[in-house]
């Protein structure tokens, strides 16, 4: 059922109901607040918006890591109806400039590192105020300003003038603004819908079977809509803590968790990996449940995360920035859904699979995912072209692909964008890479198209060694590799070209930039 609700009315109460508990654990900057911290901070920052002039509509952007200040900045431009535009400080100077000329940003909240390149650009980005958190003291300047100074435009500013923009927002205004990762092709920008959020979210908390004495661990970035509507307000209309991670490190994550004693961790396959691989002899006591999301995550990983971290009800999800949550696996469901699927469509979401002619296909049959959802983004901001090709007939076209069993639980098997075409033929990478990790030599592979003018693609194979393998030859692990490669695939499906690597280049959300590692190492 659709809550017809913003945002800033709905976490009102359940700020005001939980005021002398803890909301935010920041283990990267040693910080604890309860309820009542952040809302104080919360309606200060909001006077000082609306003392700037910053009102219904107004974009403002967001460049700078997670944090409380993070958070604090974001809910109170929500709550005065302003649109938060969520970007990732990582981008190049190159990519901000864009980013925010394209979102007509012309206010920045950043810190003093970022702001390095902010500045390169911000005459051309027709800049009109840049709040530097993390600068201290007070200053004078007209376009650059320290949070201190920030805070004195709400120095005379009412609450009763506060409540008058407050009242103005209604349930299905723009929430925010967040750029598509980006790994195939240039970012797009999502707008988010207030009401259609909300939704979303409470639905999936009721799934979670979350409380107010819940304590959700998460490292993944706010910009991004698990960090941001999943994890972190997902936690605050519970009423439960959040540990907030701004800078992911896998001891100190671990250590947190146990410290924390957090009940649940919201993540992707690559964090539960480093974890597994790092724990040791190290036990979590009080973590039972876990989200995972963002990129598909092995069955072997799944068990993984069961047995050795002893996380007893794991929610694999399905779901993207344009639509919001998908699918999941709910308490209860058979231990084989769980290792093999993402679960079924949540209520409000109807998912059918499509052949190449737009055509329904029966259950167990690969194409790609269609979904009809209630909490679809109102578009892309300033690209109703790209919005009419990902949504058609209120259906939106994933371009990811899968099968769907008789019971409606969800099978992701790739992406169209991924598969490689050699010679004519459809070859899946993640076919390859699944037969590929079970061999004693490979710990992880990403496999991609190498382009090619005889054959259009040939397929590359980028490989993570297992620990004893490092130890032989070079020219003995290849051979190894291949021989496994001759049993397990057939001839067409089986690797070209192999590089070793230590690691996968990812983005800010956690995801494999599979066209990255193509350009850097195959050219």
């Amino acid at each position: 059922m659709l809550v017809k609700d913003s945002w800033g009315h709905y976490l009102e109460q359940a700020f005001q109901e939980n005021l002398n508990r803890i909301a935010l654990v920041d283990v990267s900057h040693n910080a604890r607040y309860s309820y009542r911290d952040l809302h104080r901070q919360i309606q200060m920052f909001e006077k000082a918006l609306v003392g700037y002039g910053i009102s219904k509509g107004t974009h403002v952007a967001l460049l700078f890591p997670s944090s409380a200040t993070w958070i604090v900045a974001f809910l109170a431009l929500i709550r005065i109806g302003a649109v938060p535009v969520c970007l990732n400080q990582e981008s190049t100077d190159g990519e901000i400039r864009r980013l925010v000329l394209h979102s007509d940003s012309r206010i920045i909240i950043t810190d003093e590192e970022t702001y390095v390149k902010v500045r390169l650009h911000e005459e051309e980005m027709d800049l009109k105020k840049v709040v530097i958190i993390d600068r201290k003291g007070y200053c004078s300047e007209k376009l650059h300003c320290s949070i201190d100074t920030f805070l004195e435009y709400g120095r005379d500013v009412s609450e009763e003038r506060v409540n008058i923009s407050r009242s103005e927002v209604n349930y299905d205004d723009i929430l925010a603004i967040q750029y598509t990762s980006g790994t195939t092709g240039l970012p797009k920008a999502v707008m988010s819908v207030h009401y259609k959020v909300l939704s979303n979210v409470i639905l999936f908390r009721d799934i979670f079977k979350y409380t107010k004495e819940d304590k959700i661990f998460s490292s993944l970035p706010m910009y991004h809509m698990m960090g941001c509507f999943f994890s972190c307000l997902l936690t605050f209309i519970t009423g439960g803590s959040l540990i907030l991670m701004s800078h992911y490190k896998t001891n100190k994550a671990i250590q947190a968790l146990i410290d924390e004693e957090c009940t649940s961790f919201h993540s992707v396959p690559t964090m539960f990996k480093l974890i597994i691989n790092k724990i040791g002899d190290r036990k979590f006591t009080n973590l039972n449940k876990c989200m995972i999301a963002g990129s598909y995550c092995e069955p072997e990983v799944m068990k993984e995360i069961k047995d050795k971290l002893g996380i007893q009800h794991i929610f694999p999800a399905y779901g993207q920035s344009e639509g919001n949550g998908y699918t999941q696996i709910r308490m209860g469901d058979p231990i084989e859904k769980m290792l093999n699927t993402v679960g079924r469509p949540v209520h409000g979401v109807e998912i059918k699979v499509v052949d190449q002619h737009l055509r329904e296909v029966p259950p167990y049959t690969e194409g790609e995912l269609v979904v009809r959802s209630d909490y679809m983004m109102a578009g892309y901001y300033k690209d109703q072209e790209a919005t009419s090709k990902l949504i058609k007939d209120d259906w939106i076209y994933t371009g990811d692909l899968g099968k769907v069993d008789e019971e409606g639980y969800v099978m992701i098997t790739g992406r169209k964008k991924d598969i490689i075409v050699r010679a004519g033929e459809n070859i899946s990478p993640l076919e390859i890479e699944a037969t590929l990790r079970e061999s004693e030599e490979i710990k992880d592979v990403v496999v991609v198209g190498v382009s090619d003018e005889i054959m259009g693609q040939e397929i590359g194979a980028c490989i993570i060694l297992e620990d004893q393998a490092k130890s032989l030859q070079e020219e003995v692990v290849e051979k190894k590799i291949a021989e496994y490669m001759t049993k397990k695939l057939a001839k067409h499906k089986r690797p070209k070209y192999i590089k070793f690597v230590e690691s996968f280049p990812l983005t800010g959300s956690g995801k494999i930039q599979k066209t990255k590692l193509a350009q850097t190492m195959f050219g």
